[in-house]
Protein backbone atom coordinates (compact mmCIF):
# COMPACT_ATOMS: atom_id res chain seq x y z
CA UNK A 1 0.00 0.00 0.00
CA UNK A 2 1.41 3.54 -0.90
CA UNK A 3 1.67 6.08 1.55
CA UNK A 4 0.43 8.99 0.28
CA UNK A 5 2.90 12.23 -0.72
CA UNK A 6 3.40 14.59 2.02
CA UNK A 7 3.33 17.71 -0.17
CA UNK A 8 -0.30 16.65 -0.56
CA UNK A 9 -1.11 15.79 2.80
CA UNK A 10 -2.56 19.64 3.45
CA UNK A 11 -5.08 19.21 0.44
CA UNK A 12 -5.90 15.52 1.10
CA UNK A 13 -7.03 16.58 5.29
CA UNK A 14 -8.63 19.53 3.83
CA UNK A 15 -10.64 17.55 1.19
CA UNK A 16 -12.18 15.23 4.16
CA UNK A 17 -12.65 18.01 6.63
CA UNK A 18 -14.97 19.92 3.69
CA UNK A 19 -16.58 16.72 3.16
CA UNK A 20 -17.48 15.93 7.04
CA UNK A 21 -18.60 19.94 6.89
CA UNK A 22 -20.74 19.50 3.98
CA UNK A 23 -22.39 16.27 6.06
CA UNK A 24 -23.34 18.51 8.78
CA UNK A 25 -20.21 17.98 11.24
CA UNK A 26 -19.80 21.50 12.43
CA UNK A 27 -17.79 19.91 15.68
CA UNK A 28 -14.61 17.66 15.66
CA UNK A 29 -14.42 15.66 18.65
CA UNK A 30 -12.40 16.70 21.13
CA UNK A 31 -11.71 20.07 19.53
CA UNK A 32 -12.76 21.77 22.81
CA UNK A 33 -9.80 21.28 25.83
CA UNK A 34 -10.98 18.32 27.95
CA UNK A 35 -9.08 17.00 30.58
CA UNK A 36 -8.76 13.09 29.68
CA UNK A 37 -7.32 12.23 32.77
CA UNK A 38 -10.20 13.74 35.27
CA UNK A 39 -12.31 10.92 37.11
CA UNK A 40 -15.86 10.09 35.64
CA UNK A 41 -17.53 10.77 38.86
CA UNK A 42 -16.18 14.11 39.18
CA UNK A 43 -18.54 14.89 35.95
CA UNK A 44 -21.58 13.21 37.61
CA UNK A 45 -21.35 14.97 40.55
CA UNK A 46 -21.42 18.09 38.27
CA UNK A 47 -24.47 16.57 36.26
CA UNK A 48 -26.34 15.76 39.93
CA UNK A 49 -25.47 19.39 40.87
CA UNK A 50 -27.24 20.86 38.05
CA UNK A 51 -30.48 18.50 38.15
CA UNK A 52 -31.16 19.63 41.81
CA UNK A 53 -30.30 23.03 40.49
CA UNK A 54 -32.94 23.11 38.00
CA UNK A 55 -35.59 20.88 40.22
CA UNK A 56 -35.26 23.22 42.89
CA UNK A 57 -38.15 25.39 44.45
CA UNK A 58 -37.30 28.24 43.13
CA UNK A 59 -36.55 26.93 39.53
CA UNK A 60 -40.35 25.59 39.02
CA UNK A 61 -42.98 26.98 37.08
CA UNK A 62 -44.93 29.97 37.46
CA UNK A 63 -48.09 27.37 36.38
CA UNK A 64 -46.76 25.13 38.91
CA UNK A 65 -46.57 27.49 41.77
CA UNK A 66 -50.12 29.20 40.84
CA UNK A 67 -52.23 26.13 40.97
CA UNK A 68 -50.55 25.04 44.23
CA UNK A 69 -51.91 28.38 45.71
CA UNK A 70 -55.19 28.64 44.14
CA UNK A 71 -58.25 28.96 46.20
CA UNK A 72 -60.76 26.44 46.09
CA UNK A 73 -63.12 26.52 43.45
CA UNK A 74 -66.57 28.32 44.00
CA UNK A 75 -69.24 25.89 44.77
CA UNK A 76 -72.04 25.39 42.47
CA UNK A 77 -74.27 27.32 44.17
CA UNK A 78 -72.30 30.01 43.98
CA UNK A 79 -71.62 29.92 40.33
CA UNK A 80 -73.49 33.08 38.21
CA UNK A 81 -77.18 33.07 37.68
CA UNK A 82 -77.24 35.84 34.75
CA UNK A 83 -75.29 35.87 31.94
CA UNK A 84 -74.19 39.50 33.20
CA UNK A 85 -73.05 37.93 36.52
CA UNK A 86 -70.89 35.25 34.42
CA UNK A 87 -69.28 37.97 33.11
CA UNK A 88 -68.77 40.15 36.22
CA UNK A 89 -67.30 37.42 37.82
CA UNK A 90 -65.09 36.00 35.28
CA UNK A 91 -63.58 39.76 34.76
CA UNK A 92 -63.16 39.39 38.28
CA UNK A 93 -61.39 36.29 38.03
CA UNK A 94 -63.77 34.24 40.11
CA UNK A 95 -62.41 30.46 41.01
CA UNK A 96 -64.83 29.44 38.43
CA UNK A 97 -63.46 26.57 36.29
CA UNK A 98 -61.09 27.36 33.28
CA UNK A 99 -60.85 31.07 34.54
CA UNK A 100 -57.41 30.71 36.15
CA UNK A 101 -55.30 29.14 34.16
CA UNK A 102 -53.09 31.92 34.01
CA UNK A 103 -53.06 35.64 32.84
CA UNK A 104 -56.64 37.42 32.29
CA UNK A 105 -59.86 35.95 31.38
CA UNK A 106 -61.45 36.37 28.25
CA UNK A 107 -64.87 37.43 28.66
CA UNK A 108 -67.44 35.96 26.50
CA UNK A 109 -70.05 38.40 24.24
CA UNK A 110 -73.64 39.01 26.47
CA UNK A 111 -75.82 38.14 23.98
CA UNK A 112 -79.14 37.32 25.11
CA UNK A 113 -80.83 34.42 23.94
CA UNK A 114 -78.19 33.55 20.66
CA UNK A 115 -79.62 31.22 17.98
CA UNK A 116 -76.22 29.63 18.06
CA UNK A 117 -72.94 29.22 20.85
CA UNK A 118 -69.99 28.19 19.46
CA UNK A 119 -67.49 26.80 22.10
CA UNK A 120 -63.94 25.99 21.74
CA UNK A 121 -61.42 25.01 24.14
CA UNK A 122 -58.98 27.63 25.01
CA UNK A 123 -58.19 31.33 23.65
CA UNK A 124 -56.50 32.38 21.35
CA UNK A 125 -53.10 34.36 22.46
CA UNK A 126 -54.66 37.26 20.33
CA UNK A 127 -58.03 36.66 22.24
CA UNK A 128 -55.83 37.09 25.23
CA UNK A 129 -54.37 39.92 24.27
CA UNK A 130 -57.43 42.05 22.80
CA UNK A 131 -59.98 40.43 25.71
CA UNK A 132 -62.18 38.97 23.19
CA UNK A 133 -63.18 36.13 22.06
CA UNK A 134 -62.74 35.64 17.98
CA UNK A 135 -60.04 38.53 17.35
CA UNK A 136 -57.56 36.14 16.37
CA UNK A 137 -57.27 34.05 12.99
CA UNK A 138 -59.01 31.49 14.67
CA UNK A 139 -62.05 34.07 15.26
CA UNK A 140 -61.68 35.43 11.84
CA UNK A 141 -62.46 31.87 10.25
CA UNK A 142 -65.09 31.37 12.48
CA UNK A 143 -66.82 34.73 11.48
CA UNK A 144 -66.20 33.44 8.07
CA UNK A 145 -67.63 29.71 8.60
CA UNK A 146 -71.22 31.37 10.42
CA UNK A 147 -71.55 33.67 7.76
CA UNK A 148 -71.08 30.57 5.49
CA UNK A 149 -73.83 28.98 6.82
CA UNK A 150 -76.25 32.44 7.16
CA UNK A 151 -75.99 33.50 10.80
CA UNK A 152 -75.33 36.99 11.62
CA UNK A 153 -72.39 38.02 13.96
CA UNK A 154 -75.60 39.49 16.74
CA UNK A 155 -77.20 35.42 16.60
CA UNK A 156 -74.33 33.35 18.00
CA UNK A 157 -72.15 33.37 20.70
CA UNK A 158 -68.48 32.57 20.65
CA UNK A 159 -66.73 31.22 23.84
CA UNK A 160 -64.06 28.01 25.25
CA UNK A 161 -64.00 25.55 27.65
CA UNK A 162 -61.66 27.76 29.78
CA UNK A 163 -61.67 31.51 29.74
CA UNK A 164 -58.11 31.82 30.28
CA UNK A 165 -55.34 30.25 28.30
CA UNK A 166 -53.20 27.21 30.13
CA UNK A 167 -49.15 27.88 29.70
CA UNK A 168 -49.56 24.00 27.56
CA UNK A 169 -51.58 26.06 25.25
CA UNK A 170 -53.90 22.53 25.44
CA UNK A 171 -56.44 22.13 28.38
CA UNK A 172 -55.78 19.43 31.13
CA UNK A 173 -56.99 16.06 30.51
CA UNK A 174 -58.13 16.12 34.33
CA UNK A 175 -60.36 19.26 34.09
CA UNK A 176 -62.94 17.52 31.66
CA UNK A 177 -65.54 17.03 33.92
CA UNK A 178 -65.50 20.44 35.96
CA UNK A 179 -65.33 22.45 32.60
CA UNK A 180 -67.79 20.20 30.80
CA UNK A 181 -70.41 20.85 34.39
CA UNK A 182 -69.95 24.58 34.13
CA UNK A 183 -70.25 25.10 30.27
CA UNK A 184 -73.82 23.11 30.72
CA UNK A 185 -74.34 25.48 33.41
CA UNK A 186 -73.61 28.72 30.82
CA UNK A 187 -75.70 27.02 28.53
CA UNK A 188 -78.32 26.77 30.25
CA UNK A 189 -77.47 31.06 31.02
CA UNK A 190 -77.55 31.67 27.16
CA UNK A 191 -80.47 28.90 26.38
CA UNK A 192 -79.28 28.77 22.68
CA UNK A 193 -81.22 27.04 20.18
CA UNK A 194 -78.29 24.88 19.09
CA UNK A 195 -74.51 24.16 19.74
CA UNK A 196 -71.58 24.35 17.85
CA UNK A 197 -68.17 22.23 19.40
CA UNK A 198 -64.80 23.16 17.42
CA UNK A 199 -62.05 20.33 17.71
CA UNK A 200 -61.47 17.49 19.76
CA UNK A 201 -60.94 18.97 23.78
CA UNK A 202 -64.25 20.36 23.71
CA UNK A 203 -66.15 17.76 22.01
CA UNK A 204 -64.40 14.95 24.09
CA UNK A 205 -65.55 16.99 27.90
CA UNK A 206 -68.68 17.91 26.09
CA UNK A 207 -69.96 14.40 24.58
CA UNK A 208 -67.37 12.35 26.32
CA UNK A 209 -66.17 10.59 22.58
CA UNK A 210 -63.52 11.21 20.08
CA UNK A 211 -64.37 14.07 17.89
CA UNK A 212 -63.82 11.77 14.55
CA UNK A 213 -66.31 9.20 15.87
CA UNK A 214 -69.15 12.10 16.57
CA UNK A 215 -68.60 13.76 13.56
CA UNK A 216 -71.38 13.87 10.85
CA UNK A 217 -74.19 13.53 13.39
CA UNK A 218 -77.04 15.30 15.74
CA UNK A 219 -76.42 15.32 19.37
CA UNK A 220 -78.91 16.18 21.98
CA UNK A 221 -78.05 18.35 25.26
CA UNK A 222 -80.73 17.45 27.76
CA UNK A 223 -81.08 20.75 29.21
CA UNK A 224 -83.79 22.40 31.56
CA UNK A 225 -86.72 19.26 30.36
CA UNK A 226 -85.81 20.57 26.77
CA UNK A 227 -83.08 19.31 24.37
CA UNK A 228 -80.59 21.35 22.76
CA UNK A 229 -78.95 19.96 19.13
CA UNK A 230 -75.51 20.09 18.89
CA UNK A 231 -72.29 18.91 16.14
CA UNK A 232 -68.97 18.85 16.19
CA UNK A 233 -66.56 19.26 13.83
CA UNK A 234 -62.75 20.39 13.30
CA UNK A 235 -61.49 23.39 15.29
CA UNK A 236 -60.49 26.59 12.98
CA UNK A 237 -57.02 26.16 13.77
CA UNK A 238 -56.92 23.16 12.22
CA UNK A 239 -58.93 24.19 9.24
CA UNK A 240 -56.20 27.07 8.71
CA UNK A 241 -53.27 24.74 8.47
CA UNK A 242 -54.91 22.21 6.54
CA UNK A 243 -57.61 24.61 4.64
CA UNK A 244 -58.42 20.85 2.10
CA UNK A 245 -60.59 19.58 5.50
CA UNK A 246 -63.11 22.97 4.84
CA UNK A 247 -65.12 20.53 2.56
CA UNK A 248 -65.65 18.31 5.42
CA UNK A 249 -66.51 20.66 8.25
CA UNK A 250 -69.07 22.34 6.20
CA UNK A 251 -70.38 18.70 5.46
CA UNK A 252 -70.50 18.57 9.31
CA UNK A 253 -72.22 21.91 10.35
CA UNK A 254 -74.89 21.47 7.12
CA UNK A 255 -76.42 18.33 9.49
CA UNK A 256 -77.11 21.88 12.11
CA UNK A 257 -79.29 23.41 9.59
Amino acid sequence: MSSIPTKDTEKVAASYLNWWRDAGVDELVGQGHRNWLEEPVKAATRHSNKAEKDNSPSQRSTTEAEETSKTPELDKAQWPNGIATLAQMLARKANLPGNLYGGSPVIPSAISTPKIMVIGDIPSEQDVKNGNFADGPDGTMVRRIMQAIGIAPEEYVFTAMATTRPATGALPDRDFPALSEFMMHQIGLYQPEKVIIFGSAACQALLGADMMEMRGSLHYFNHNVHKVAAVTTFHPRTLLTRPQMKRQAWKDLRVLL
